[in-house]
């Protein structure tokens, strides 16, 4: 929307009147006047099919680059987080085998493992990370470690309630 606010003219529309000033500016002129007119029409048609606005501001500037809208980013990052839960849940943690400072870490991986479809516990094992993620405890190497897992516990917790939620309705749908 606010792309929308800063373009003086829709893509469409520059990509169209580029392309018009192009056609006319080739059949109705000659010599630099020409020249000129097609740079500006090239300008305007690349600038609509490509997004950018050069030429349709009077060459002042190009239109601001877009930025992902807040759930492309947040669908993103459920992505990172999605891709983590797999990778957390499909590993052994044997606390035989690993770093002695990195047992604690390994412990709370093993617990989330273990929770993995408990939404109240999953949240309770985020809060109980805090001391972890605030580098009041354990290594701080390991501090955007205990982040990550406090943050996928949560993100867990919340689909699974939502997950609930949609079951619950679908079963309410259809009894009614």
């Amino acid at each position: 929307m606010l792309q929308r606010l800063n373009d003086p003219l829709p893509r469409a529309a520059r990509s169209v009147l580029g392309l018009a000033i192009l056609v006319a500016a080739t059949n109705a002129l000659s010599g630099w006047p020409q020249i000129l007119a097609q740079i500006v029409g090239l300008g305007m048609l690349l600038s609509g099919l490509s997004g950018m606005c050069p030429l349709a501001t009077g060459g002042a500037c190009a239109a601001p680059i877009p930025r992902p809208a807040p759930e492309a980013r947040d669908s993103a990052r459920e992505d990172d987080l999605e891709r983590m839960h797999a990778q957390a849940v499909d590993r052994d943690y044997d606390l035989r085998t690993c770093n002695p400072a990195h047992g604690p870490f390994y412990s709370a991986m093993a617990r989330y493992k273990d929770l993995v479809d408990d939404p109240t516990a999953l949240r309770d094992l985020a809060d109980s990370l805090g001391p972890w993620v605030s580098g009041e405890r354990g290594p701080l190497d390991l501090r955007d470690s205990y982040r990550q897992l406090a943050e996928m516990a949560r993100w867990r917790a919340t689909t699974l309630d939502q997950l609930d939620l949609t079951r619950r309705e679908l079963v309410g749908g259809a009894h009614t």
